[in-house]
């Protein structure tokens, strides 16, 4: 019963990033979902190599994600990494830069459904295992609010 939920949620989300696919298919857009989807991934410190997998799969399936390289998806997510790996702080840091250079992008007037769907790509991220921490919430919050998003407005 709660994975048919998660299931259909995760279906949802993904309906909505296809309708809205052209909107949200820069490089900056796609760094930015690899950046908080890493950081979510790692923030807890349990991260295993199929975890690992898991992600880089959703780098070819995922309907932003595949209009670009792999292989530098990848690179920025071990950047990501490599960041956490110093300290949770720079990592999260990292993570925040990574939002923070969309937003600057979308100039005076970001674009509030473009960050949404940022943001929930990270939601979807915490609840792939099923229980979000007070860790990935934390770091969730810290994205949200960046755009001036709520929690709420993402199904938390």
């Amino acid at each position: 019963m709660v994975f048919n939920f998660l299931k259909n949620k995760a279906e949802g989300a993904n309906e909505w990033i296809t309708s809205n696919m052209a909107r949200y298919s820069s490089v900056e857009d796609a760094e930015a979902i690899v950046s908080v989807m890493g950081g979510i991934s790692l923030i807890d410190g349990n991260f295993s190599d199929a975890e690992r997998q898991k992600m880089y799969k959703s780098f070819s399936v995922h309907p932003v994600l595949k209009q670009h390289s792999p292989k530098d998806l990848q690179a920025k997510f071990i950047e990501i990494e490599d960041a956490f790996g110093i300290d949770e702080s720079v990592g999260e840091a990292q993570v925040l830069k990574e939002v923070n250079d969309v937003l600057r992008k979308m100039g005076s007037s970001p674009d509030r459904e473009r960050f949404l769907a940022i943001v929930r790509m990270g939601v979807a991220a915490a609840r792939s295992d099923g229980d979000i921490g007070d860790k990935e919430r934390a770091l969730l919050s810290k994205v949200a609010s960046l755009g001036g998003v709520q929690l709420s407005e993402v199904g938390l």
